[in-house]
């Protein structure tokens, strides 16, 4: 990638470059050092678990990358500004986050992960905090599968994903997000924390599968739809959240595990139903 301009030219979103990468594992990047792709290159793998790459320190996706067809190794990443990973395998252990999209004011970024299966595992030697973590950003999640593993020994914590977005009057844009056909399974970690949202999200065609918390939800708006929602805890969590209320629309969805229902949560349900398939009333 140093002699880029050589085979490709300067690469631009009129002038995008292709890194092609033969079968094989390969290192990158140092311990505690970031690891950056140039703007609007393309790198694609020779498939996942066929191209593998070791990640040592951290991984910046720049605008305009696209990756795809790869396993990385290690990590975490960051995607910033306009980028994608599409039919990507991420293993991981002891990482916080393992991939991180977060906007700066002024600047709205929109990422798209498709295909993308995340096994992460903590053994207690570190306190993971997601697989995907999203800050005032743009994001469309399609066809993912999160498995995360914490030490039996240890107290839950953790999520599969969570969206921590800035107050509005910090000039930050809330986020808005996508999940459509995500399947997530969790051990002694929890589901999705929405309770740090200001904009919205749309849960569609998923499965959500954690044995403590569901979701966690405090503000904004989420739509659920065709999914199903176990904690084995609690599938749904209402926080305080401010005081402005903020609006939970589930249907046609199972939701395995009690609710607990905030002050300021709106919910309404619209054929829902538990564990044995019998009609639900939302509380």
């Amino acid at each position: 990638m140093n002699d880029i301009n050589t085979w490709c030219g300067i690469p631009s979103e009129t002038n995008p470059c292709l890194l092609k990468i033969m079968p094989g594992v390969y290192e990158v990047g140092y311990y505690s050092y970031s690891f950056s792709i140039p703007r609007y290159l393309h790198i694609e793998g020779s498939g996942e678990n066929i191209t593998v790459i070791k990640v040592r320190g951290s991984l910046d996706i720049s605008d305009g990358n696209e990756i795809r067809f790869i396993t990385f190794e290690g990590g975490p990443i960051y995607m910033k500004e306009k980028c994608s990973l599409k039919n990507v395998t991420l293993k991981v252990s002891n990482i916080a986050r393992v991939i991180t999209i977060s906007s700066s004011v002024g600047k709205y970024i929109t990422a798209i992960l498709e295909n993308i299966t995340i096994f992460s595992i903590d053994d207690g030697t570190s306190m993971v905090e997601a697989g995907i973590s999203i800050h005032n950003s743009k994001v469309i999640l399609k066809k993912i599968n999160i498995s995360m593993a914490r030490a039996s020994m240890l107290p839950p914590v953790g999520y599969a994903i969570q969206i921590i977005d800035s107050p509005d009057y910090s000039g930050y844009s809330p986020s808005e997000v996508l999940l459509d056909d995500v399947h997530i399974k969790n051990l002694n970690t929890h589901g999705l924390n929405l309770t740090g949202l200001r904009g919205a999200v749309y849960i569609y065609n998923s499965v959500i599968d954690s044995d403590y918390w569901g979701i966690l939800l405090a503000n904004g708006i989420v739509n659920i739809k065709n999914s199903l929602i176990k904690g084995d805890k609690r599938s749904l969590e209402f926080f305080g959240g401010s005081e402005i209320p903020y609006y939970v629309n589930i249907a046609l969805t199972q939701l395995i595990g009690p609710i607990l229902k905030g002050n300021h949560g709106v919910l309404k349900c619209f054929n829902t139903y538990d564990a044995k398939y019998d009609s639900l009333v939302c509380p």
